[in-house]
């Protein structure tokens, strides 16, 4: 995968291994506790981004065929998805019309024909229609077709299902991705396959798991037993693009091209891209497969981290195969749950000691600041 021309991100990080110093912000910054442990704060962040913002929710693969479908929760909003028998990937509230049950239970794709409520077994169409009632007698002048399951925003595109929990809020993706789209389409995330898929719950606030992917101040520290041989100490160059980061991060393998023409570099054996998706997703561009993570709230101490493994083909025999599910393994337990949101839950278990009361950043920290600052401004933008 060679590098994106259209990225500049080489020239200055160049410049920044040159001359030893990171790019900084201006000064030291806080951010208060009250952000991490305060439930009507979570209850305003479920209220706007999480109901009104485009989220991560699966892989276009996983819903392969026609009644393919899935379920993702997205803070107390239940949400179905299915490729309809057009081919087309929709999403409905999993809430059954008649008595408010949820219609889908389980994890993981399930092939259906149709929706059957299990309370009374009222029964939906793919296209969300209301087809059956047993014993329909019992409802004169009921009017079906305005009890079909309530539609959700949900586009695909990019080789991902995105969503929008909120029925009433419609889904612009272009707009909301900022330009991250042209990237994500340069990095061919539309041709690659879902090869493995893992959710954890962890009693941490999402914003801590989040805070860890915006600066590389803790890479040389908290991984020293896992990624830290392959990185330089602190050396990364970023971007905001609308409410979202893109950042490139220096390898030790950078120094091998630092004099060489841009054609010469490869994204990850010479640079990591990672890209923080607002609100809750991260996307690190790897050299051979592609990861996501998003931090799903359940509650203001509750997360749940979603980790998707992309590859550019299906493994071809058992060697390729257990490459990747090494990788897997190796990112999932002793790097990102072993140690990112460890480190996380850490910090939760100490919130509320008294130590401090806020969160001091410096300066090569001002993408965490970044982030929080957009969090407030999105809050504010998309409130009732």
């Amino acid at each position: 995968m060679n590098v994106p021309a259209h990225l500049d991100h080489i020239t200055r990080l160049v410049a920044t291994l040159k001359s030893g110093v990171t790019e900084m912000g201006e000064a030291i910054t806080t951010v208060p506790l009250e952000e991490y442990r305060s439930p009507e704060r979570f209850a305003a962040e479920r209220a706007s981004v999480f109901r009104k913002l485009p989220i991560i929710a699966a892989a276009a693969d996983e819903l392969k065929a026609p009644g393919d479908c899935l379920t993702h929760d997205v803070l107390g909003a239940p949400v179905v998805l299915v490729r309809a028998e057009d081919g087309v990937v929709r999403g409905f509230l999993n809430v059954c019309r008649h008595r408010n049950t949820r219609i889908v239970s389980g994890e993981g794709v399930q092939c259906l024909r149709a929706f059957k409520c299990p309370y009374h077994n009222w029964v939906y169409g793919l296209d969300g229609a209301l087809n059956a009632i047993p014993q329909d007698f019992g409802f004169p002048g009921l009017d079906r077709e305005a009890m079909g399951l309530v539609p959700v925003p949900v586009v695909e595109q990019h080789g991902l299902i995105w969503l929008v929990a909120d029925p009433k809020t419609p889904l612009d993706l272009d707009a909301h991705l900022a330009g991250v789209g042209a990237d994500l389409a340069a990095f061919g995330f539309s041709d690659h396959l879902l090869f493995r898929r893992e959710k954890q719950r962890r009693k941490t606030n999402w914003k801590l798991v989040a805070d860890a992917f915006l600066e590389a101040y803790h890479v040389q520290r908290l991984h020293r037993d896992t990624v830290a041989e392959f990185f330089t100490d602190n050396e990364l160059c970023s971007d905001r693009m609308g409410r979202h980061v893109r950042s490139a991060i220096a390898r030790k393998a950078t120094q091998e091209v630092i004099d060489r023409s841009v054609e010469e570099w490869h994204i990850g054996n010479h640079m990591t891209f990672a890209y923080f998706i607002f609100p809750c997703t991260v996307l690190v561009v790897q050299p051979d497969f592609q990861t996501l993570l998003s931090f799903v709230p359940f509650a203001v101490d509750e997360t749940e981290i979603d980790h998707i493994m992309l590859v550019p083909q299906m493994p071809r025999n058992l060697e390729e195969r257990a490459h990747y599910d090494r990788a897997f393994e190796y990112m999932d337990a002793g790097v990102f749950n072993g140690e990112d949101v460890w480190v996380a839950e850490q910090a939760q278990s100490v919130i509320d000691s008294g130590a401090n009361e806020v969160m001091t950043l410096g300066t090569f920290e001002h993408g965490v600041k970044f982030f929080h600052d957009t969090l407030e401004a999105a809050i504010g933008e998309l409130a009732d």
